[in-house]
């Protein structure tokens, strides 16, 4: 029986669990989350107490086809709110996937979830408020260097000079690692604030209106709007999700 290998697997369920239940919308799938959670923390008691036992570990040995299958599913990520996203090139010269792709998702983030950080629908208590202020001048910040990402392809594309073409591209691969990485940081981040929400998204919580109704006028805004603010934080929470995923398996 490999104890370390079992306990990876049941840390892993737990927190896949633990991010159902932050997202969960009906109150069955609420308690049966609950009731699975309790499961697995109790065999993690077990494991530290040296309690864990060969009937214990049966919930969670795989046999060859499930071993083959889970690594087939880790390889194959959902990307339910990505995949509605219409991929747009912000240049003629920007051709590459990826990189269409994260500049698609970025604008779609501008368009739909940035309005709700801010005080007007996120009301937050007063310690935090600094918090959500950050989100917006960071986010404008990680723009900006997208952007200049965008026109360092341009203008690899557009010269005819060898030498210089090399040097820049050798820059663009330096420029793509950083730019990931600042993004994958302010997501991080961000979703750590939105689960601090949904530990306890009532009043009682740092939420202290998650009923407010946003309404939004520009019409470009379908997602959130006429939604309420907690329904609006469920999903921003799922698109986070899935944009680090994403950012998990871009070639960089």
């Amino acid at each position: 029986m490999d104890l370390d290998r079992i306990k990876d697997r049941i840390l892993n369920i737990k927190k896949m669990l633990e991010s159902s239940l932050k997202i969960a919308n009906s109150p069955e799938r609420i308690n049966n989350i609950k009731a699975l959670l309790i499961i697995v923390n109790k065999d993690l008691e077990k494991l530290e107490k040296g309690e864990f036992t060969e009937e214990d570990a049966k919930r969670y040995e795989l046999s060859r086809k499930e071993e083959k299958a889970e690594k087939k599913e880790k390889e194959i990520i959902s990307f339910d709110i990505l995949e509605t996203i219409p991929k747009v090139s912000p240049s003629q010269y920007i051709k590459d996937e990826e990189i269409v792709a994260i500049n698609s998702y970025f604008y779609y983030f501008e368009r739909e979830y940035l309005p709700i950080l801010s005080p007007k629908y996120l009301k937050v208590i007063y310690s935090y408020q600094s918090k959500l202020d950050k989100f917006y001048s960071e986010f404008r910040r990680i723009q900006m260097l997208l952007q200049k990402f965008n026109e360092l392809i341009e203008n690899i594309e557009m010269s005819e000079n060898p030498s210089y073409i090399s040097e820049m591209t050798k820059l663009r691969r330096k420029r793509f690692r950083e730019l990931i990485f600042n993004i994958d940081k302010f997501l991080e981040e961000l979703q750590e604030f939105v689960e601090t929400i949904l530990e306890n998204p009532t009043p009682e919580g740092i939420l202290l209106e998650p009923n407010l109704i946003i309404e939004i006028e520009d019409e470009e805004n379908k997602v959130i709007n006429n939604i309420e603010v907690i329904e609006a934080i469920k999903d921003l929470y799922r698109f986070i999700l899935e944009v680090r995923n994403f950012l998990g398996i871009v070639n960089v």
